[in-house]
């Protein structure tokens, strides 16, 4: 149980890295500095809801489950606070995605409008 929680934790702590240095570029943004980064925020984050939700789930003790629990509402909360995130809002909305292709910049309008309906 124990290094269900660290690992979980790590995760976590990988997205606020990733996102504070999202918000951390200086100059002008780009997929490299910030998109990608943004991606590995979300990569984290939803590795360490799916692990902990199928904890939740599955696990045969129920004490794990209980812990479980309390990693899926932390992950959560985490996944509000990004969606939420205005400084990162404004910095997928700064990129320059005038060399980008198609995908990507389906991709990031997507980002932006979630970030819009969730209230940023």
């Amino acid at each position: 149980m124990a290094a269900f929680e660290a690992a979980e934790n790590d995760r976590l702590a990988s997205v606020q890295r990733a996102v504070e240095q999202v918000v951390a570029v200086k100059g002008a943004r780009a997929i490299e500095n910030t998109l990608a980064l943004f991606d590995e925020a979300t990569r984290q984050l939803n590795a360490a809801y799916y692990l902990a939700s199928t904890m939740e789930q599955v696990h045969p003790d129920p004490t794990f489950r209980d812990h479980a629990s309390a990693m899926v509402r932390k992950a959560s909360a985490v996944q509000t606070a990004l969606s939420l995130n205005r400084d990162v809002y404004e910095a997928l909305a700064g990129l320059d995605l005038s060399a980008a292709d198609a995908s990507t910049r389906y991709y990031v309008q997507r980002q932006l409008l979630e970030f819009r309906l969730a209230g940023v």
